[in-house]
């Protein structure tokens, strides 16, 4: 079983290496020279929508400053003079809001409805191709209009020969596709990967991160959604495209907390919530023609929010390095590699910025899930660990339990036998001197030494009386020691982590150098490897604190965690052996509890203030 779900991980792992390196390579595949043409390129007449009738009639552009207004609808006219009886291609991708294609006054191109007036206009975006035969003299124009942006978007488009712009189109909906296969693909890995382990939400969160991702792609140029919905409104789609991002944020902060640590910056959290909250109500409720107005400053503002998160996980690093995983580093990767293909994409909005953009996000969804593997891997041989490790703690506290049982009931027979003579020699002892005094003898000498034989016989009862009220708290402490208490901790968390990691819990350490109590090894080792346990199995995703304190009188060592804590009827009981507030044996804390009193320590059991239980010790000195 472990072999196959060895293999099976290292072809998952193989998977996103062969899927990632060919999203890549699409993305690096070149494509033919071709001209390229912007609307800088073209004669604009604003406010005016004209026919290549009207233009070749001789209509002449209107004065117009753009600075004290905003044309909302134009025509944009151009004349190249092309190869006569060539078949020539136009490629465009970036045609929004409604636009009207004229070649040689045909019309090759109609996205939406052109109108002057709003109530007429229907706007719609996408990519086109479109072929024509060149003349002597080609004419281009094309009307556009726009009643909901703030501003223009410039269109541009590439033309060249049929079979160049042909193989151009191809390769640039190749490379798209190329990558929302690839993210679908992880989307389904960290799905299967969340479905084995519940309580590894991180890959929910990644995996709902690559579908949001994915959303937005095919909602971008070049547009492969308007290729599966031509259909679809173009206000619901632009308000998706929008909220993708802002969900691709959430999940990937989501993420990172769950991989790496919530941060305890608490004015950070609160902004988690303000901008993720702020930002999809910004999208959903204003119309586009106001939200669009401030749409770059908002993903200025992401990325600079981003750029802050990295910061604060770097000082984390540090801060941490010595016990950071190397996975942990490999997510900080990730999280610099966002962060740049964001920031670039938020203030480049040019085709090799969004490029660049796009294999970054690609780089950084193979990191992660690669990490993520890594991690899973690790947590697998955990999980065997521990099963190992469960079994032997299991063993461990049935073969005490017994050995305990058989002292106790060993010393309970031995005092019993023991008893019984000295009871005889007692009142034997007694008798005698009765009846020499009855007889008239009085030999004081002989009295006194039978009154010797009967004290010292009851005072030897008093003392195997003694020893059979010590044998009921079954512990024989014959091996006192001194103990350090720092090492004492170290091999408790040696042993206990494996355990503790199945569900995503980490053991810390608290204890001052030279620390140490007097006591028994064997049984403070397993006092500490139970509490452990226990708290680990009421404990997801959390940390599990083992502390030593010392005033003047105590040693105090407390087993915390930060789980579901513990109710006030399970407490009062919760030492009592055959108790268990969970369905367990109800052998650990009453063991704990035996193994306290065998040292003259008490126990407790309580909840925190800020969530949890601890169960704290308390050794006099």
């Amino acid at each position: 079983m472990k072999n196959s779900s060895s293999k099976t991980l290292n072809y998952v792992v193989y998977l996103v290496l062969v899927i990632g390196f060919l999203a890549l390579l699409s993305g690096t595949l070149r494509e033919l020279p071709a001209e390229k043409y912007s609307e800088r390129d073209f004669l604009t007449y604003h406010n005016e929508l004209l026919t290549p009738e009207e233009i070749s009639n001789g209509a002449k552009p209107k004065p117009f400053d753009e600075k004290n207004g905003f044309s909302r609808y134009r025509t944009s006219v151009m004349e190249l003079d092309l190869t006569q009886g060539e078949v020539y291609g136009i490629y465009a991708e970036n045609f929004t809001y409604a636009t009207k294609v004229f070649v040689d006054g045909k019309v090759l191109y109609e996205g939406g409805r052109v109108a002057d007036n709003k109530e007429e206009y229907i706007p719609k975006t996408g990519t086109f191709t479109v072929y024509f035969t060149a003349d002597e003299h080609t004419q281009i124009v094309i009307q556009r209009c726009n009643f909901d942006h703030a501003r223009w978007s410039d269109f541009s488009f590439s033309m060249d020969k049929q079979e160049v712009i042909t193989r151009n189109a191809q390769l640039r909906m190749f490379k798209s596709l190329a990558i929302i296969v690839f993210l679908f693909t992880l989307g389904l890995i960290n799905l299967g990967m969340f479905a084995g382990m519940h309580e590894r939400r991180q890959y929910l969160w990644y995996a709902m991160s690559c579908f949001s991702i994915l959303l937005n792609i095919a909602l971008t140029n070049p547009k492969l959604m308007m290729t599966v919905l031509p259909n679809l409104n173009w206000f619901i789609g632009h308000r998706i495209e929008s909220c993708s991002l802002v969900l691709t944020g959430a999940f990937l902060i989501l993420f990172v907390h769950d991989c790496i640590e919530k941060p305890k910056w608490k004015l950070l959290n609160i902004a988690d919530y303000v901008l993720i909250c702020g930002s999809l109500l910004y999208f959903v409720l204003l119309p586009v023609s106001i939200y669009s107005r401030y749409v770059l400053y908002l993903g200025i503002a992401a990325a600079v929010y981003g750029v802050i998160y990295f910061i604060y996980y770097l000082l984390w690093l540090i801060k941490n390095r010595a016990s950071v995983k190397p996975v942990k580093r490999l997510y900080l990767i990730g999280i610099l590699i966002i962060v740049s293909a964001v920031t670039m994409g938020a203030v480049h909005l040019s085709t090799p910025f969004l490029l660049a953009t796009n294999i970054g996000l690609t780089v950084f969804e193979v990191i992660m899930t690669l990490a993520m593997a890594m991690e899973f891997r690790d947590i697998q041989k955990a999980y065997e660990t521990s099963k190992g490790n469960e079994e032997q703690l299991r063993r461990m506290n049935e073969s005490m339990e017994q050995g305990l049982e058989l002292q106790k009931n060993f010393i309970s027979i031995m005092n019993h036998e023991i008893r019984t003579p000295l009871t005889v020699i007692a009142g034997y002892s007694e008798l005698s001197a009765r009846e020499l005094e009855s007889r008239g003898e009085n030999d004081e000498e002989l009295i006194r030494s039978l009154q010797y034989i009967k004290q010292e016989a009851l005072r030897l009862g008093r003392i195997v009386e003694q020893s059979d009220i010590a044998a009921r708290s079954e512990l024989a402490l014959t091996t006192m020691e001194e103990i350090a208490l720092e090492q004492l901790f170290k091999e408790a968390q040696t042993f206990c982590e494996p355990i503790c990691e199945k569900r995503s819990n980490r053991i810390v350490t608290e204890c001052a150098k030279g620390l140490s109590l007097k006591g028994y090894h064997d049984s403070l080792i397993q006092l500490l490897y139970n509490l452990i346990i226990n708290a680990s199995r009421h404990t997801e995703a959390g940390t599990i604190r083992l502390c030593a304190e010392k005033d003047e009188s105590a040693v105090t060592v407390s087993v915390s965690d930060n789980g579901d804590g513990i109710d006030e009827a399970t407490a009062l009981h919760a030492f009592e052996k055959g108790f268990s507030g969970d369905g367990g044996s109800g052998l650990g804390l009453a063991i704990c509890k035996e193994i306290a009193e065998g040292h003259q320590a008490e126990i407790f059991i309580g909840n925190n203030e800020s969530g949890g239980t601890t169960v704290r010790t308390v050794f006099p000195v």
